[in-house]
């Protein structure tokens, strides 16, 4: 009776094996038919990738090309009416001519713009 009882799991234990064998056959193959799909795919892949990243870097150029031009903007902007301010008092407050009271304004702002520069040069940034 034992040796029926062993026979018998041994053909389901055969049956079994058989089955995972077969299954992992046809799994392999699946796998094997994917990757020669992905293997076609790739170099496609590789210059989608490749153009996405140089638009990226072309994009990320130009803004930070229009935020460096929109700073510079904001600084002339705000040197000309500051200019304006202080010509406008120069004229009213102090009566100096027009054309006097710009020419002062603009050698004070260059002695400040060369003072406020440093004398030594950085070598490393």
């Amino acid at each position: 009776m034992l040796e029926l009882f062993f026979t018998i799991v041994f053909i389901a234990e055969l049956i079994i094996a058989g089955w995972l064998i077969s299954h992992l056959r046809k799994w392999d193959k699946k796998v094997c038919d994917l990757n020669l799909k992905v293997l076609e795919v790739k170099p496609k892949i590789c210059k989608i990738l490749t153009k996405f990243k140089n638009s990226v870097e072309y994009i990320t150029k130009g803004y930070n090309k229009a935020v460096t031009f929109v700073a510079n903007q904001k600084s002339n902007i705000l040197n000309a009416i500051i200019k304006n301010i202080v010509v406008l008092l120069l004229i009213f407050l102090l009566k100096i001519p027009g054309k006097k009271a710009i020419a002062f304004f603009d050698v004070v702002s260059m002695l400040i713009k060369i003072f406020k520069k440093p004398m030594i040069k950085k070598v490393c940034s």
